[in-house]
Formats: structure tokens, sequence, C-alpha cells
């Protein structure tokens, strides 16, 4: 049975990691929120083509105001970024044995599934679709 690598449940061993991820993000998503944009995209101001990454920030500011469909039109990845944010939450807030019952549950779930590794694949996947098409996020 092949065994794939686990590196979302490294990057839940790593508390001060997940904390300033987070932190990053919650920063850019209220500035987001209030119409300041704090980080603009080095290749998409380089090439004028959309990132692998690029309209993430816009889509986590609509889910958090309850709005998917248009979550989803910024970033179709914006649920599992979403998802992702929640388990690093949970990684944070839970105690010891519950919080080693996470990571050891993220670590089997990646090395059995590939499952971080497919998440990503298809996110370069959709960059490179976006980038040949010229596609923005919102369109």
């Amino acid at each position: 049975m092949r065994r794939f690598p686990a590196p979302f449940a490294a990057l839940l061993q790593e508390r001060a990691v997940c904390g300033g991820l987070l932190l990053a993000g919650l920063i850019l998503g209220v500035a987001n929120a209030c119409g300041i944009h704090l980080w603009h995209c080095a290749f998409l101001e380089a090439t004028g083509k959309p990132c692998p990454g690029c309209g993430l920030t816009r889509g986590m500011t609509a889910l958090c105001r309850g709005d998917l469909p248009r979550a989803l039109r910024f970033h179709p990845f914006t649920p599992l970024f979403a998802l992702g944010g929640l388990v690093m939450v949970l990684s944070l807030a839970l105690p010891g044995q519950a919080r080693q019952r996470l990571i050891s549950g993220m670590e089997a779930l990646e090395k059995r599934t590939g499952l971080t590794a497919l998440i990503l694949l298809a996110l370069l996947a959709f960059g490179l679709w976006r980038i040949f098409t010229g596609r923005m996020p919102g369109e």
C-alpha cells in the first residue's frame, strides 16, 4: 500500500505557524471586508494573469458573510481553505490529547488518501486553466 506525505498534519503540529497563518488571514480578511487591500498579488501585477490563489481572500470574505455562491465565483476552492482554517483553529484550541487525536487522524487520512497532494494538484491545474484562459476571480 502506497503511503503519501502528510504536510497538513505536520503544519498542525506547529502551533506558532498555524497561529501566524490564521492571524495573517484574519487581518487580510477584515481589511478586505473594510475595502482595504493589503496584499496585491505579485504574479497578477507582473503578468496580468491571476495566480492559483487569486480570489481566495475575497472568497473567504464572501463566505464569512454567508454568500456561498459569490465565494465560489471568487474562488471555487474557498470552502476547502475555510475547512482547513477551521481544522487549524481546532488544533490551536483543543487541549493536549484531543489535539493529538485530531493531528493523528489528519495524518492517517493524508497518508492513506494523499488528500492534501490531490487538493494542491487540483489547485495548480485550476491556476493553470485560469492563466491560459485569462479568467479573473469573480467573473
